[in-house]
């Protein structure tokens, strides 16, 4: 019988709760989670099993990550302002129930909501006292909330010591019943084998950061995205990049869980500064995803997850268009058709426009450097979505953007900066995508890392840049310049007082 209902929206914490329902398993047993993945048969009526679920547990877990509350439907409405909301009727049917145990549990930083921005129904869900799982101290908030179940659940757990040591056996759950116990076991040599410090260092240091949780992606005609995170060497038997391994896999969450095969990617790692890409994860048409990335060492794993929603390309260009103009206080863009001699004709104004944008900015005249911005923007914005493919007009949106960046630099607008600088990135991560050899794009990549101070990302990029063309002059030139802005920053780490 099921004793813990997780209930989460698979667009906000989709990766914490196959993360959590896999800790728990291993504390308390396999009969004692409930998650509607592994917990609803195919074709069965969800209102139904939701109900006997509820019957059998006596605790339920709200899972509430940073968009909980606010994510809208396709027509922008609140879905929890919908009374059929099936996040809405697991949580307001738990309420009713006093013979269920209700804990929100925060993740991601996220905030309690309050009262006020709740129906009715969940009101009482703001008086419930509430508990955080961050992923830096992951394994000890799980043993906070396992001691809190035993206590008020009557929950037993099936070896207490065990799981103390072996929490991070959750990665496991895709192994078979011998294979948990090999891993286990390979796990506590290795415990007493490796430097635990610097283990636990290189594990902590382990994550995804693109794409972040949550974030949009735009699925052009190949349907991939890069994959891009930080790592570094366990101690100095395993600085080699070759002795860490990550595997990628990737899980379409709607209507059913399903892998995505991952078969033509490349994984490339680098302990030496500390980071690892993955050209490039795989999808499969719209809809949400959990990445699932896993890290061994040795004979240690673990692994980070985020969960993303995948749209057309055409669209998400429309939807960034529209709210980069309301942000800037430009009107709405106009419906343009153009004939087959205007497009040309349009680049060539594009080309100009961007050519002036440095005459004017050398000459600091940041007002000039901004409305050339605007006008480029003007011109580009009502028809990047009719040409979503263009790979000039995506070209002019990356480095129009990266353009404003800098101006938002040197006026000391930080948000501005840091925004155009995101958008910037973005696109060539778009160009990158629909042509994977194209050096521009990498390099494009490179300097939105140096202006972001991030010189080992930049020399990742750079240096692909200059494998794919050893004489392309912009890069080496970008890499003179992140090689020289590294050797400041260890100087700086290594003598942080002068």
């Amino acid at each position: 019988m099921a004793g813990v209902f997780i209930s989460y929206r698979r667009q906000d914490s989709a990766g914490w709760a196959g993360r959590l329902a896999t800790d728990l398993v291993n504390m308390f047993g396999p009969d004692t989670v409930f998650q509607d993945i592994d917990g609803i048969r195919a074709g069965e009526d969800f209102r139904e099993a939701i109900d006997r679920a509820l019957d059998s547990c006596s605790v339920v877990l709200v899972l509430i990550g940073p968009d909980w509350s606010t994510i809208e439907d396709n027509d922008g409405a609140k879905r929890l302002d919908d009374p059929d909301d099936y996040v809405r009727l697991e949580v307001s049917k738990a309420l009713l129930r006093e013979s269920i145990l209700v804990i929100p549990v925060l993740l991601g930083s996220a905030q309690m909501p309050e009262a006020e921005n709740l129906p009715g129904d969940l009101k009482p869900l703001a008086l419930r006292n509430a508990l955080e799982l961050s992923d830096n101290r992951w394994d000890y908030d799980i043993e906070r909330l396992a001691d809190r179940l035993e206590e008020t659940a009557d929950l037993v757990r099936i070896e207490k010591s065990e799981a103390q040591v072996g929490v991070r056996r959750r990665t496991i759950r895709y192994l078979s019943v011998l294979g948990v116990v090999l891993a286990a076991t390979l796990a506590v040599v290795a415990y007493f084998l490796v430097s635990q410090p610097d283990l636990e260092r290189a594990f902590e240091a382990f994550s995804i950061d693109k794409p972040a949780n949550n974030q949009t992606i735009p699925l052009g005609t190949n349907q991939t995205w890069m994959l891009k995170g930080k790592l570094q060497a366990a101690d100095k038997q395993h600085t080699d990049s070759s002795k860490t391994n990550i595997k990628v896999e990737v899980y379409k969450l709607q209507p059913e869980r399903l892998e995505v095969s991952q078969d033509g990617g490349k994984m490339r790692i680098s302990t030496e500064r500390g980071l690892w890409r993955f050209e490039s994860a795989q999808f499969s048409g719209e809809g949400s995803y959990e990445i699932l990335a896993t890290i061994s060492i040795g004979n240690r794993t673990d692994w980070r997850s985020v969960t993303v929603k995948c749209i057309p390309k055409e669209i998400a260009y429309q939807r960034a268009i529209k709210q980069d103009r309301e942000i800037r206080g430009a009107s709405a863009v106009d419906d343009v058709k153009l004939g087959s001699t205007q497009l040309p004709e349009l680049k060539r104004d594009l080309n100009k426009l961007q050519q002036e944008f440095f005459v004017l900015l050398r000459a600091d005249d940041l007002d000039g450097a901004e409305a050339n911005v605007t006008k480029t923007l003007d011109l580009l914005d009502p028809v990047l979505p009719k040409y979503p493919n263009d790979w000039y007009l995506q070209n002019v949106r990356a480095y129009t953007f990266k353009n404003l960046a800098m101006v938002m630099r040197n006026r000391g607008n930080v948000k501005e900066f840091q925004r155009a600088l995101a958008e910037a990135e973005r696109m060539f991560e778009i160009i990158r995508e629909q042509k994977p050899d194209d050096p521009g794009a990498w390099n494009g990549l490179g300097s939105v890392a140096l202006l972001k101070k991030d010189p080992e990302s930049a020399l990742m990029y750079i240096d692909r840049a200059l494998e794919l063309n050893p004489n392309y002059q912009a890069a080496k030139h970008d890499r003179e310049i992140a090689v020289r802005m590294l050797e400041h920053k260890k100087k700086s780490q290594a003598n942080p007082n002068q």
